[in-house]
């Protein structure tokens, strides 16, 4: 608050006044924000559930990094011409539909129903990252860019952090409780329980010997556990979802069309 106050600011706060900044700035920190579920969730389900050793779920991520970079070139070019709104507007629907095509469809279990929706969502991160990103830039004064860089910049790592810790702790209590569901449902009374749900918990963990202990004494319980992994994970995913659709609205309703081709000379030129 005080930095909207004084005669020379820190930081200029005054730069989101300006619609079309705001809007890039909102919308780069949802897309942050969803994306960093793809990047880690992603990655623990391959592991956890498809098996996948960690380089292979490395290699998993390619289509979601191909698709990014082939339509990061169609969406300078369409922004080039049309301005952000367009691109971006593609861009968040398309992270969206990912998202959501691969929440309904975690539960298979199978990386070919998996692989379509990360296309998708990568497809979607070209067209809004690097379109959006230079929009911001273009919207303010050249004497100011530097600041609205760091600006954009600390917000897409708000998005993420918050992202995580939104993601992490949904994907976390909608796990726990299905763990515990199944636990209680192979009973043995609240001791048993007890070891048993230390040791699953040491198997989440990756500790290897606890999940071979599990897999050889419960070898049905595995299949059970990995269903509560894609069913955390397909809800983080919605989330995920969620907040892209509010992106969408954002990149539909608050973009301005068309592009800054003038420099603007002061903060106060700014169209607000």
């Amino acid at each position: 608050m005080v930095e909207t106050r004084v005669k020379n600011p820190l930081i200029e706060m005054r730069l989101f006044q300006n619609r079309s900044f705001a809007a890039d700035t909102l919308v780069l920190f949802c897309t942050q924000f969803a994306l960093v579920g793809q990047v880690v969730f992603g990655a623990i389900y391959m592991q956890n559930v498809l098996g996948f050793s960690p380089f292979k779920a490395g290699l998993g991520m390619l289509p979601t990094v191909v698709p990014a970079v082939i339509m990061a070139q169609v969406a300078g070019r369409i922004f080039d011409r049309t301005g952000v709104k367009i691109p971006a507007a593609i861009g968040t629907a398309l992270i969206f539909a990912g998202f959501f095509y691969q929440a309904l469809f975690l539960t298979k279990e199978s990386y070919a129903w998996l692989a379509p929706g990360m296309a998708i969502l990568g497809a979607g991160a070209g067209f809004v990252m690097s379109p959006t990103n230079t929009d911001a830039l273009s919207r303010v004064p050249g004497v100011l860019r530097g600041q609205a860089s760091g600006l954009v910049q600390t917000f897409r790592q708000m998005g993420g952090t918050v992202g995580m810790a939104a993601m992490g702790a949904l994907v976390s209590t909608l796990e726990q409780g299905k763990i515990s569901a199944i636990i209680k449902g192979i009973g043995g009374g609240p001791g048993h329980e007890a070891i048993l749900g230390g040791l699953v918990k040491e198997a989440r963990d990756g500790q290897v010997g606890a999940l071979s202990k599990v897999a050889s004494t419960y070898p049905h319980l595995v299949q059970e556990l990995q269903d509560a992994v894609s069913l955390g994970i397909s809800g983080g995913y919605f989330l995920a979802g969620a907040v892209m659709l509010m992106g969408f609205f954002v990149a539909l309703f608050f973009m301005v069309p068309g592009r800054q081709r003038e420099d603007p000379e002061t903060l106060t030129s700014l169209p607000l």
